[in-house]
């Protein structure tokens, strides 16, 4: 029966086929719908590549988009690097010109205190304490409490004891090193380093030179301004 059915379908086909094959206006007709079809195929194919093209161009536009972005941020990235560089060398000038300000005027204070230091190098001590006191030089009064705390000599307390408060210390050994400590009216400091072990007779229980010292042995030979010595 199925088989049947099938058999008309095709014999239907067919007829429609061969009636539209001996009737000009129906193949006209069909010609005219086989032409429309391939305008229409010609024309979704150029729609096709149209939006091809449109893709391609904004895909390029985006392209360059990013690219234009990412050279403006090498671009703004070089120039904030640029500034940080000039910043720190701006810095490293300003260090610079104040660590120079600084030293010239520390040379200059050197070199005005030098004037004021009178030459007292290879001078007995009494001799250069006479000329720092004239200059403007205070001997610096040293405490005995402060000599007793730094187990000074009995050098240093016999010369504490003849007037020469000044002192700091002397050492028992070597070349018998003292120090005397002076101070201007600015607050400077300046210490005297003399050398050479005295031949004066010392009461060592009074810890006290026996008469007057002439002092004669301790020569000055070196000055410090500030912890810093001059030369």
């Amino acid at each position: 029966m199925a088989e049947n059915e099938g058999t008309k379908q095709s014999s239907k086909v067919v007829q429609i086929i061969e009636w539209i094959g001996t009737h000009p206006f129906a193949t006209g007709l069909m010609a005219v719908l086989g032409i429309f079809g391939f305008v229409f195929s010609i024309y979704t194919f150029a729609v096709d590549q149209a939006d091809t093209a449109a893709s391609s161009a904004q895909a390029d536009e985006m392209q360059g988009t990013i690219s234009n972005l990412s050279a403006a941020t090498a671009k703004r990235d070089q120039g904030l690097q640029v500034s940080v560089n000039e910043a720190s060398k701006g810095s490293a000038s300003r260090d610079e010109a104040m660590k120079s300000s600084l030293d010239r005027i520390e040379r200059h204070t050197l070199a005005s205190l030098q004037d004021r230091v009178p030459i007292i190098i290879q001078l007995t001590y009494p001799e250069a304490r006479q000329r720092l006191i004239e200059k403007g030089w205070i001997p610096e009064r040293t405490r005995w409490q402060d000599l007793e705390e730094s187990g000074a000599g009995v050098v240093a307390w016999a010369l504490w004891n003849a007037g020469y408060r000044e002192v700091e210390d002397c050492a028992g050994t070597g070349t018998a090193p003292c120090r005397f400590n002076y101070a201007d009216a600015a607050g400077n400091q300046l210490a005297v380093v003399t050398e050479g072990e005295t031949m004066e007779d010392i009461d060592y229980d009074a810890r006290s030179f026996v008469g007057t010292p002439t002092l004669e042995d301790l020569v000055v030979t070196r000055l410090w301004f500030n912890q810093e010595e001059l030369r």
